[in-house]
Formats: structure tokens, C-alpha cells, sequence
């Protein structure tokens, strides 16, 4: 399961040791590491919070041994969660996250009546880069992503199995590794495929590393597709043939 979320989990009691307050350093288990506080845990579950105040929420999974050696034992009954304010202004005509009933409700295959199968499967990950574009990269020390959507309708004819791509448009929407939304569209699937190699999906550009969500979904004919995606940014180590 992938998280990033926008609204606060429950505050629990953490130890003398570890006050509110403290920075420290959190690593993942690909090792991209941020500065934030202890903010609390839900089961296996943990929320940080940066020096501005904006939190996420990380599965202990997904942090390194050392990191989650940090985490403090629980005691005491969670409070009563507080609404989370983002710091950040919503992209102009944002799309709303789906709620947790739709997620929830995402689809990957489908069978309908007459026997053939709707697939959908969608990704966001690092763009793969030209030796200049990773020239460009490193001096700029922006991240470059890209995001992919394949919805197919696969059916058999006579013995032969045929795929067809399903026409459409999905909604997306990026978060960033604080909750804060920086990317929000509705896209036309016939861009998106990743069949059409490296120039083919969406492209965006960040400039922090860290775990990013992408939340890809659409509805047709009655049911909802969809899938809540994330991936580790890194800044663009420098080339080694650049002097």
C-alpha cells in the first residue's frame, strides 16, 4: 500500500527523548532522506512533520532500519485528529482527490458480460534522460517525471487473443512529499500510453527529492478505474564526463 496523504492521522504520545519540535533526519529504504519531526503513528504507520509544519505520512516499511529505530514506542490513546492546512496554494482549477470509498472502490481488471477484460495500469516514475538532458538536469537541479496510462480491452477472436487501447481521459493529480498538491489535470489517454516509448506520457519537473504520489483514475461504463502510484525523485548525480 503507497501513502501520501492531506489530512492529519492521530497525534500520539511520544517519549521524553524525542519532543516536538526536534529535527531529525528520516531515510527511506532507497535512501533519499528528509529533515522533519516526529509527529505521531497509526499502527504501522508513521506521520512527519518539516520545519514549515506540513506533514506526511510514511508506512514503517518503507523507511530504513535506522529510521525506524528512531520511532518511539507507543503509549497512551491517540487523540482526536486535527484538520491538516496545507502551506501551499492549489494549481488554478485543481481536480479533488478521490475520496478513500473511491479508492478503495479502483479497479485494475475488469471482465464485462461478453467475456473480453478491461485492463488499466498507470505509473508515475523518474523520466528516462538523454546524456544532455542529464547535463541540463544536474546544472538546473531540476527532476524531470513522467507519468504513463494504458487502458486496453482484451478479447479473444476465434483463438487469437486481440489488445485494443480504450479511448478516454483520466484525472491526475500529484502530490508532493509533504501532501501538497503541484500537479492536478485531466488528460486524454492517447497521449499517455507508455507503447509509444520514451517521448510518449506526461512530463512534469520538480525540484526537491523525495517519495511523490500520483493518483490516475477515470470512470467508464459504470465502474471506476484507477490506481495510487509512487516513486522516489533524486536530483540528477553529475555526469562523469562533464568537467
Amino acid at each position: 500500500m503507497k501513502y501520501a496523504m492531506t489530512t492529519l492521522l492521530s497525534a500520539l504520545s511520544i517519549s521524553a527523548s524525542l519532543v516536538r519540535g526536534e529535527m531529525q533526519t528520516w531515510t527511506d529504504a532507497a535512501g533519499v532522506s528528509i529533515e522533519a519531526e516526529y509527529a505521531g503513528r497509526n499502527g504501522d504507520v508513521i506521520k512527519l512533520r518539516d520545519a514549515n509544519g506540513r506533514e506526511a505520512s510514511f508506512k514503517l516499511t518503507a523507511l530504513s532500519p535506522e529510521s525506524q529505530a528512531q520511532i518511539p514506542a507507543e503509549t497512551g490513546k491517540p487523540k482526536d485528529p486535527a484538520p491538516a492546512v496545507s502551506t501551499k496554494p492549489r494549481p488554478v482549477g485543481a481536480i479533488d482527490l478521490p475520496s478513500e470509498e473511491d479508492i478503495a472502490a479502483f479497479k485494475t481488471d475488469y471482465t464485462n458480460d461478453d467475456g473480453s477484460m478491461l485492463r488499466f495500469h498507470a505509473n508515475i516514475g523518474p523520466k528516462r534522460l538523454t546524456n544532455e538532458e542529464k547535463e541540463e538536469s544536474y546544472k538546473s537541479g531540476k527532476i524531470l517525471y513522467r507519468i504513463t496510462c494504458n487502458f486496453t480491452r482484451i478479447s479473444k477472436s476465434g483463438s487469437k487473443m486481440t489488445e485494443r487501447d480504450v479511448g478516454g481521459s483520466v484525472n491526475i493529480v500529484v502530490l508532493d512529499p509533504f501532501g501538497d498538491m503541484i500537479f492536478s489535470k485531466k488528460a486524454s489517454l492517447s497521449g499517455l500510453s507508455s507503447k509509444g516509448g520514451g517521448k510518449s506520457g506526461l512530463f512534469g519537473e520538480v525540484k526537491k527529492s523525495g517519495q511523490y504520489t500520483a493518483y490516475i483514475w477515470m470512470e467508464y461504463q459504470g465502474q471506476l478505474f484507477g490506481t495510487v502510484d509512487t516513486t522516489n525523485l533524486k536530483k540528477t548525480a553529475k555526469p562523469i564526463w562533464m568537467k
